[in-house]
């Protein structure tokens, strides 16, 4: 019987390869952002009040990474390794995890890959917002996926565990006072019910992420955005049964677009 696999698991021990930023946080992630940005960034930013839309060609720093773990008997793979492509706002990445019931782990194997890709960039504000208003900055994600898992082999399962998760996230850093000003996200998981053979979702959506943050000028800001696509499976049993998950946003019409950053 399949498990509900509601929240994401994130109890396994993980390796991380990449650039390896998006997996920091607050003042550490924006330290480490501010080395590899280019000073000044955009040198757009509103003047009087005034907002502007940025599109591709994007400047400031691609950012990508890749986070795997595995319990037991199982293997991870990324046939398409995270990538943000600043001259087309294009992120792609294909996920996979297989676990197979064995003797190790108690009968228990498990595996989880997850890989981040987007940009980021350094801007200093010209104008604060006013009378205590929050200024509106909102990024705008278009993205199409197909989640696959697939059930082989021989044996018996007690429980199982397969789902895919795409997340989109947005988020502002002022360097200047050491602190998140603002952050959003959008988020779509696509669980699976599967004992035998195989099965597979489409999905698309357009993620418009917006965050109302008190933006102070002078200060200076590290705004980032950010796609995440991850797979995980767990599965309980004897034999030898195996399932496998994938993930693609990159293949196939798969994949997703930085559409716009209105600041």
């Amino acid at each position: 019987m399949a498990l509900n696999p509601a929240p994401r698991p994130r109890s396994f021990l993980r390796s991380s390869r990449g650039v390896g930023l998006l997996g920091a946080s607050g003042a550490l992630a924006a330290a480490a952002l501010a080395i590899l940005l280019v000073a000044g960034g955009t040198g757009a930013a509103p003047v009087g009040g005034s907002s502007i839309t940025l599109r591709a060609p994007y400047t400031g720093t691609a950012l990508h990474s890749e986070t795997t773990s595995r319990v037991g008997c199982a293997t991870t793979a990324d046939p398409t390794h995270p990538h943000f492509a600043r001259t087309t706002g294009a992120a792609r990445m294909i996920e996979k995890g297989s676990a197979t019931t064995c003797s190790l782990a108690n009968g228990t194997s498990a595996a989880s890959a997850q890989g981040e890709a987007g940009l980021a960039f350094q801007e200093p504000w010209n104008v604060s917002s006013t009378n205590g208003s929050a200024t509106k900055l909102t990024a705008t994600w278009s993205i199409v996926w197909t989640s696959t898992v697939a059930v082989t082999g021989n044996g018996t399962l007690r429980s199982e565990i397969e789902a895919t998760y795409v997340e989109a996230t947005f988020s502002v850093f002022d360097l200047t006072t050491n602190r998140t000003v603002g952050s959003a996200s959008w988020s779509h998981s696509t669980p699976f019910n599967v004992t035998r053979g195989a099965s597979s979702v489409n999905g698309s959506a357009v993620a418009k992420l917006t965050i109302h943050a008190t933006l102070v000028a002078g200060n200076v800001y590290t705004i980032t955005t950010q796609l995440s696509g991850e797979v995980s499976v767990e599965v309980q049993g004897s034999g030898a049964r195996t399932v496998s998950c994938t993930l693609n946003l990159a293949t196939s019409g798969d994949g997703a677009v930085l559409e716009s950053i209105v600041l």
